[in-house]
């Protein structure tokens, strides 16, 4: 592949340094093969030939940006101290505080709110040495699969540009596949890192409640930690999770040092009891799992003394509880209403959940933590002194049922349908894959693992226990190291890109 960043890279890889890991792009710089402005303007010139297609990245400040990269290089040629991101190219997602920008929530009330500081996350990233030039396109107040709102428009998948890229980190895993950033923070409370990632050949990684710190993440008005909601990093390779995990956790995460497949074992589970799922992804699912296996990892029992239907009616009722403030609808009353007379579709269950008396919520926390414990025990083998002879690393799943399914923004999140298996099914029955980890706050991986006869990517998600982050991570870099990891899409990769 020709390309003119190719002087820029050592003399071992192939591809150019845009499409290169954080880590090589960092020690690009730190070797003198690349300075942190030629860096950054690499990033940019895909920006420019990609981002008028696919609409990743909807504000920039590039000149801003080329200035924090000068006084980089400056600091590179004086020798002073850096940091383990020194000079990388990055954005972030939209509702990520950075003062200057604006943090939209892709809401027109809120198009003109612009934060007074930092979230805490970015100023992590910035003290590493990130150079930070522009912000990513989300949906709605962030409650779609998509990235489609009245302010920006709709991003689309560099794979196939009728498709989505997921959402509600869509423009973030669209712009690192292009090659426009080298890492990029979402946030998920419900797969918005997970299906991005899946849908766009990248990898993310979703990490337990609280481990990173959410304050910056906040619509316009409201303070408090919502919920189950998370911040977390999307990148080229499992090494670039851990290296954004390095700068942005709280300390405390015990690091996982294994790198060998025979050093794991998994659980798996491929099938889906809420609904229907498409062949062509489990067979790719399946086909990922018996290289591994035929690699050296081990394979426990699944996960089925767990009733996931059940847990997924929790996560239902506690996530809809968690976003009321900005979820409450004129006619949940109606379909809440229905939920108390035995109904248990999408709307009814959510509906219930905006509406919750704290007394309930608070049942619902209890039932929640005896699915921790659940969850804990089995991580943990036999007992809970987690130390049982059935020790389980990490749940391999699917992370949705179906690769990236084509745009659909004129009918609300809830009542859409994707095709499976050649036909229509609801989207909610790609639910269950998002709040099996987001319910009960464990971390979750994915990572790329092949590519469906349409060329569309698939992702493996990997769960671990509760702050295992390191350890989904670690089996990530296993998963990347057996299959192949991040491959560019076409759009980048064809002649002239």
């Amino acid at each position: 592949m020709s390309s003119p960043y190719h002087r820029f890279m050592p003399d071992d890889l192939t591809v150019d340094l845009t499409l290169a890991s954080a880590a090589t792009q960092a020690g690009a710089v730190r070797n003198g093969q690349v300075s942190c402005l030629e860096l950054l303007d690499a990033c940019i010139d895909r920006y420019q030939k990609h981002n008028p297609v696919i609409n990743a990245v909807v504000v920039e400040r590039i000149d801003q940006a080329r200035h924090r990269a000068q006084e980089l290089d400056r600091k590179t040629n004086r020798d002073q101290e850096r940091g383990p991101l020194h000079g990388v190219p990055m954005t972030i997602k939209d509702v990520i505080d950075w003062v200057g920008t604006p943090s939209t929530w892709g809401d027109v009330a809120a198009r003109d709110y612009h934060p007074e500081r930092n979230a805490v996350l970015l100023d992590r990233l910035l003290d590493a040495g990130a150079v930070v030039w522009g912000k990513t396109n989300v949906p709605f107040q962030l409650g779609d699969w998509q990235s489609y709102n009245e302010i920006y428009g709709r991003s689309d998948n560099p794979w196939d540009t009728d498709r989505t890229p997921g959402g509600s980190s869509g423009g973030s895993a669209a712009a690192l596949a292009t090659g426009m950033a080298a890492l990029e923070i979402g946030s998920d409370i419900g797969g918005s890192i997970r299906f991005p990632a899946h849908y766009c050949g990248v990898f993310g990684h979703k990490p337990t409640f609280e481990v990173v710190p959410s304050r910056g993440h906040n619509y316009p008005g409201q303070e408090g930690v919502a919920d189950i909601n998370v911040c977390g990093p999307l990148a080229r390779s499992a090494n670039d999770l851990a290296l954004a995990m390095d700068v942005i956790a709280e300390p405390g995460l015990a690091v996982d040092p294994r790198r060998k497949p025979e050093e794991f074992t998994v659980g798996v589970m491929l099938d889906n009891p809420m609904g229907e799922q498409d062949d062509e992804l489990t067979d790719i699912l399946s086909n990922a799992v018996d290289a591994l296996v035929r690699a050296g990892v081990k394979v426990a029992r699944p996960p089925d003394e767990i009733d996931h239907v059940a847990a997924q009616d929790l996560y239902g009722k506690l996530v809809r509880a968690a976003t009321a403030a900005l979820d409450l609808q004129p006619d949940d009353p109606v379909h809440a209403a229905r939920y108390g007379r035995g109904d248990r579709d999408y709307q009814a269950i959510g509906s219930h959940g905006v509406l919750l008396p704290h007394v309930e919520w608070i049942e619902l926390h209890n039932q929640r933590q005896r699915l921790r414990d659940q969850w804990a025990d089995y991580f943990g083998g036999s007992g809970p002194s987690g130390h049982g002879v059935d020790r389980v690393d990490v749940v391999l799943c699917p992370p949705s049922a179906s690769a990236a399914p084509v745009h659909e923004n004129e009918i609300p999140f809830g009542l859409q349908s994707i095709e499976v298996n050649g036909h229509p099914v609801s989207i909610i029955e790609q639910w269950l894959w998002a709040g099996i980890a987001s319910g009960p706050y464990l971390p979750s991986t994915v990572a790329p693992v092949g590519l469906t006869a349409a060329g569309l990517p698939v992702g493996i998600q990997m769960m671990g226990p509760n702050r295992g982050d390191y350890t989904t991570i670690a089996f990530a870099a296993v998963v990347e190291e057996t299959l192949g990891g991040f491959t560019p899409p076409p759009m980048v990769t064809s002649p002239g890109a």
